[in-house]
């Protein structure tokens, strides 16, 4: 009621942006008080918490003008915080704005990948046909199950799963895709470029269905935390610590060079390199439901791989929906 000019109708336009929610008033970003007001929280939560930085909900819709100020004024005040944006559509949204951002072709593209919808070279030219329209400033967090709702792997849709062909209606990937599978997009968010990401009970393969709005009907929306004591949660929460040690041991991982290569099976295998200070990473996922043999350049060695993979001299052997790291 004192700075009535704060606010404006969830109606009203900014920078060509139609404002959503309709039921909520919006915070006015031109208003001299109104950003002031929200200049001091940045420094508050820093002061009060000791914070790491700072993540937007729908950062597009914040004006550009404020995204720059607050990005300068942020930074002024710790230059090692970081900000983080749910969400971009504009290449120019990431400079001078955000540090990282999640969307893109993440748990969308790589569930029509694990569902055999696309082919691997589909899947491979949608990552670097992002890359060039985004440019190399360009820094993404990478995840595969969606980052608000983790109800099924298919976002609400039912699916089918690959190597039986039963339609499934709800489950998360450990129940559609199975933990091989899931324990094989986790390499592959973890050694690709940017950061990865891992959502509510990834790291115990937990199967629960979570939903971050709350509790409704007969779901369950919470982690079921005892899954860290069976077996597969345990498995799983040691392929994370390997996983995260070696970013850890290799902190170019984040923006080292990043390509992908052919395999004999170029719709089906995919194969990722990343030549690194400590030497040559290489992932692979075979999402096809065949067992497949491909051959490696001399010198890797395995270094983590779903069951029954196996390498003789220079060659892979993946069972199907399996995976495995290599080193060069």
């Amino acid at each position: 009621k004192e700075h009535p000019s704060a606010v404006m109708s969830a109606t009203a336009k900014r920078d060509g942006l139609l404002t959503t929610y309709s039921a909520f008033l919006h915070a006015n970003h031109s208003d001299p008080w109104m950003r002031d007001y929200f200049l001091k929280n940045y420094a508050w939560y820093f002061d009060t918490f000791n914070v790491d930085g700072f993540r937007y909900d729908y950062g597009d819709g914040l004006p550009a003008d404020f995204r720059y100020a607050s990005y300068a004024y942020i930074k002024s005040l710790r230059p090692e915080s970081v900000t983080l944006s749910e969400t971009f559509q504009d290449p120019k949204s990431q400079p001078g704005m955000f540090d990282l951002n999640y969307c893109g072709y993440n748990w969308g593209v790589i569930q029509k990948l694990a569902a055999r919808q696309i082919t691997v070279r589909e899947f491979v030219k949608k990552v670097e046909g992002d890359k060039r329209k985004f440019g190399a400033h360009f820094r993404r967090v990478n995840a595969f199950d969606h980052h608000d709702i983790a109800h099924n792997a298919s976002m609400h849709t039912s699916v089918v799963k690959p190597d039986t062909g039963d339609r499934m209606n709800g489950g998360r990937w450990e129940t559609v895709y199975g933990r091989p599978m899931t324990d094989g997009l986790l390499a592959f968010v973890f050694t690709m470029e940017g950061v990865p990401m891992l959502y509510c009970g990834q790291e115990i393969a937990d199967s629960s269905l979570h939903c971050l709005f709350g509790v409704g009907g007969d779901q369950k929306y919470f982690i079921d935390w005892a899954q860290s004591e069976t077996r597969a949660g345990q498995e799983r929460l040691e392929l994370v610590k390997f996983l995260s040690g070696l970013r850890h041991e290799n902190p170019d991982f984040f923006d080292g060079p990043c390509r992908f290569k052919d395999t004999e099976y170029p719709d089906e295998v995919l194969f990722l390199v990343r030549a690194l200070k400590s030497g040559e990473f290489r992932t692979t996922i075979n999402f096809s439901i065949s067992t497949r043999r491909i051959r490696l350049v001399p010198g890797c060695r395995l270094l983590v791989s779903a069951p029954g993979v196996y390498q003789e001299g220079d060659f892979l052997t993946l069972p199907p929906r399996c995976w495995a790291i290599l080193k060069r």
